[in-house]
């Protein structure tokens, strides 16, 4: 005799796939045509849910309880379009074991689950809400002067609101990856062109210990898809055609709740409503004239030309804008400002709905709910738009967190609090162990007196390098060579430029942060060396594999690797300055141990070292460079008194590997333009 409180079924037949994506929800796949599972008594209120995945033709489903002679039809069920479509049923309550019959010819079974109520089981529902592109200082509870967010401000009342929360990158695929991992965007090592490492634990995998269902929805597809890694640990990923608008999503996700066969679940949500347009047409907008309560004041709204006409999308409009050092007039940043507020009381007024379910349902008071950003947006501070550089506006992100029964509700925090912290919050919050090597601490044992504070934030967004401190910041923007310091606690806008009159404290701030943005030990290292001379290089680099990065390692910026071209080769020039004197150019296919083309050439002629041999002067190096080469298995010494320029070649084996994102379609890349991630 046994209790059967949870279970739940797993593919384990090697040719059956993990997970199955039909029409963009992933969910945890089962496939068997017949299958019998022997229970044991059941109490009343016993639940059986599971998708029905079908392949596009029909397929009927059943799910049938016998008992004896008894037989009981739980599920009959037809289902014919393509896709994954959500079923729950009420097991009978029984006295005596029985045997549950699961049917099917040609179909899957999603995340099937047996669910048995647990006496005076007190579960703690668990809702992450991110507003894609939400500035912490347009939000009311911040103190900005419009009335953008009632609901979150009456919310912010219940929970904890952290003043000076950040996010590592202001970039929206590795800011959620790191909060579902507590870690930095280096550490998980997701990128565009490296999916989720292997060994990493997200949230929702860790709330699989204590049977947590786990649902997650997104605006947006990008950059939510399964393969990237959200799907790990998740029962239910769900993911639009390229984007949906804030009630849709809530609305999937409120009937998936319904469908949770307990309170212990895992709710991940996810709006891009603030996000700058992919369309023609204006660059913000809530696209309901409920919510153009900002906009609608200004009398004489300016005009946008080139978007009128539709020749580009808005999110192209700006970045073209960035691309060329232009500024809009002021008239039309304070119409898009305004239009950008619409957007935030529309996902409030969502917002606003969502709490109001939860509390007709019983669920808002025991739930920990989150409410953050993955980052902000830029509206011609420093001469740019949108959230491609790393000052305040675009780090700063909101973070109200409500504990269960309400607990600190109304409390401030001025101490620095990161994206990282939600992981290991969430596990403090349900008695769970914390794992070590997280980035992040706990907010509740923060909040108890029992976690150090966080001395200082590490933050990046292509080009860009940060460290700030709750007193001061220092941003370096590689491609100009440019650095900035500021007085963060006297100039909280970044007005005033103090690296010149700051050098030590600069210096040691900068030192900080190149040991931090250090490359991994590993890949191919083409070592540069100048005279007394200026040496301008042109490099281009080619791999069969896939390539994580190509960068230099002091620092100086690599153009980032083509999108369109697979991430299989990069060009660039580098131009090494006698003050600089030499630098490391770093090659990391994906996979570790593969051979690359590498391509030198200079008006200068230089000199080439592969181990011990001496290559004769050349103003162009073409060479496959292969690990197995004997002469590249360490660093070459130093020439003695050179008078040329000089490249040193050697392999290193790579510390950490990666999975390899997928080939984009002609689709995917026209998206990634839309989205502002790719130039024309």
């Amino acid at each position: 005799p046994f209790t059967l409180h949870s279970a739940r079924l797993v593919a384990v037949l090697p040719e059956h796939p993990l997970r199955l994506t039909l029409d963009r929800r992933t969910m945890p796949t089962s496939r068997f045509t017949r299958f019998e599972i022997a229970l044991p008594a059941l109490p009343q209120g016993a639940t059986f849910t599971t998708g029905l995945g079908t392949p596009g033709n029909p397929v009927r489903f059943q799910v049938i309880q016998t008992q004896g002679a008894d037989r009981h039809v739980l599920l009959d069920l037809v289902v014919d379009e393509f896709g994954w479509e959500m079923a729950k049923v009420t097991l009978p309550k029984t006295d005596n074991p029985s045997t549950l019959l699961l049917y099917q010819p040609s179909g899957y079974w999603g995340a099937p689950t047996l669910e048995v109520p647990r006496e005076g089981e007190a579960a703690i529902p668990i809702i992450l809400i991110s507003n894609d592109t939400m500035r912490a200082d347009h939000v009311g509870c911040y103190g900005y002067e419009r009335d953008t967010t009632p609901n979150y401000d009456a919310f912010a009342r219940d929970a904890v609101l952290f003043e000076n929360a950040f996010t590592p990158e202001s970039f929206t695929l590795t800011a959620h990856m790191s909060m579902l991992t507590g870690l930095y965007p280096k550490n998980h090592g997701i990128t565009e062109n490296l999916n989720l490492r292997e060994n990493v634990t997200t949230l929702p995998e860790a709330l699989g210990q204590r049977n947590y269902f786990r649902g997650a929805f997104s605006g947006i597809e990008w950059w939510f898809t399964a393969w990237r890694g959200f799907a790990q640990g998740v029962d239910l990923l769900d993911v639009p055609h390229e984007y949906r608008q804030v009630f849709e999503t809530y609305d999937l996700a409120r009937n998936w709740i319904e469908n949770v066969p307990s309170q212990r679940f895992f709710l991940f949500l996810h709006n891009y409503d603030l996000h700058s347009k992919l369309w023609e047409g204006l660059p913000y907008d809530p696209d309901d004239d409920r919510f153009r309560m900002f906009s609608s004041t200004i009398t004489d709204p300016p005009d946008f030309p080139g978007l009128a006409e539709g020749k580009e999308g808005a999110t192209l409009y700006l970045a073209g804008f960035n691309r060329r050092g232009e500024t809009l007039s002021s008239a039309q940043e304070e119409f898009m400002l305004a239009m950008y507020d619409d957007c935030i009381r529309k996902v409030d007024f969502a917002a606003g709905e969502l709490f109001q379910y939860l509390k007709d349902h019983g669920l808002y008071d025991p739930a920990l709910i989150i409410v953050t950003a993955d980052h902000g947006e830029a509206f011609g501070e420093h001469g740019r738009y949108m959230h491609g550089d790393i000052y305040e506006h675009n780090i700063h992100v909101p973070l109200l967190i409500k504990f269960p029964q309400q607990q600190f509700g109304g409390t401030r925090v001025a101490d620095m609090a990161f994206l990282m912290d939600l992981y290991p919050t969430v596990l403090d919050v349900l008695g769970m162990d914390i794992p070590e090597g997280l980035d992040g601490r706990s907010l509740l044992a923060a909040l108890q007196g029992q976690a150090p504070e966080h001395e200082m934030l590490y933050a990046t967004r292509g080009s860009w390098r940060g460290m700030r401190t709750d007193s001061d910041k220092l941003i370096r923007e590689l491609v100009h060579d440019k650095t900035e310091y500021y007085n963060i606690a006297q100039d909280p806008a970044e007005l005033s430029n103090r690296a010149e009159e700051q050098p030590e404290r600069v210096s040691a701030m900068q030192g900080l942060l190149e040991q931090f943005f250090a490359p991994a030990r590993g890949g191919w290292q083409i070592a540069l060396y100048t005279g007394s001379e200026t040496w301008k290089i042109e490099a281009y680099v080619a791999s069969t594999a896939k390539l994580e990065s190509v960068r230099l390692s002091r620092s100086h910026a690599v153009e980032r690797i083509d999108h369109v071209s697979a991430s299989q080769w990069v060009e660039t020039d580098i131009e090494l300055t006698p003050q600089v004197g030499h630098d490391v150019l770093i090659v990391k296919p994906v996979q570790g141990h593969e051979e690359v083309r590498l391509t030198l050439t200079s008006e200068t002629p230089f000199s080439v070292r592969l181990g011990n041999e001496i290559l004769k002067p050349t103003t162009t190096l073409d060479q496959v460079l292969s690990p197995e080469d004997p002469r590249l298995q360490a660093p070459p010494p130093p020439m003695d008194n050179p008078t040329l320029p000089q490249v040193a070649i050697w392999y290193e084996v790579p510390e950490v590997t990666g999975t390899a994102a997928k080939d984009l379609s002609a689709e995917d890349i026209e998206s990634l333009k839309a989205l502002g991630y790719l130039d024309e």
